[in-house]
């Protein structure tokens, strides 16, 4: 199982990329990162950590200043071949809110992005979603229908898993791999525990090919750091 990727975000504080550059590319002083694409929302840096900042509404200005704009979290990585691997990560969850913009909604928190697929600047992907933290206090793995579709379906029914604002989730891992059958298994563990594993059937219509990986967050204001991708057999 070999590393793949590897960000301990051991920066100088302050703006890593955000949606400003994404969107505006080839403009003076963006923020652009070699390893990451915001297509919504600011990565930032802070006590060598990766930081979402505290949630607004935006539109994200070009330093995240005044609005961040991470209200709607999106962070991918740049590469686009992760096939059969698993992400892992340490998360601290500081707390949820709510914009003018965003309201409150059950699916609020932190989800880990696996095989994301097509547009890197906007909503014109296919991707798995595992959510490692919600408002309502579960986890639930989704699969998005479409490129040209922004439904997502549950792949099964949500499991209880709640996460308090302050909390430290050490080693988050987030899985994907190819089963012989035409299947994709997905798996989310928290600490070596086992918080929901699920099968996408063969006929269902399962993203079987490589893509990138990432963080969502939705009103969510969180840490992360030692981000890393490794190879599955």
């Amino acid at each position: 199982m070999g590393l793949l990727f590897n960000d301990s975000f051991d920066y100088p504080d302050g703006v890593v990329t955000n949606e400003f550059a994404t969107h505006n590319p080839g403009k003076p002083k963006i923020h652009t990162s070699p390893l990451w694409v915001a297509t919504s929302g600011s990565l930032l840096a802070q006590s060598g950590q990766g930081y979402s900042g505290r949630p607004d509404e935006g539109p994200c200005g070009i330093d995240s200043k005044p609005k961040n704009g991470s209200a709607v979290y999106r962070v991918i990585t740049q590469r686009t071949d992760f096939f059969n691997c698993y992400v892992q990560f340490d998360l601290r969850f500081v707390g949820l809110g709510a914009t003018t913009r965003t309201a409150p909604m059950a699916y609020d928190g932190v989800h880990v992005f696996l095989r994301r697929q097509g547009d890197l600047s906007g909503h014109a992907y296919r991707t798995y979603y595992l959510s490692v933290l919600r408002r309502d206090g579960t986890s639930v793995i989704k699969r998005k229908v479409s490129a040209n579709d922004d439904t997502y379906v549950s792949l099964a029914n949500p499991v209880a898993h709640v996460v308090r604002p302050g909390e430290v989730l050490s080693r988050v891992q987030a899985s994907v791999r190819n089963e012989a059958d035409g299947s994709v298994k997905l798996r989310l563990l928290v600490n070596g525990t086992l918080i929901q594993e699920v099968i996408d059937p063969a006929l269902k219509g399962p993203i079987r090919s490589p893509g990138a990986v990432g963080i969502r967050g939705d009103n969510c204001e969180f840490y992360v750091d030692n981000f890393q991708v490794h190879s599955l057999a």
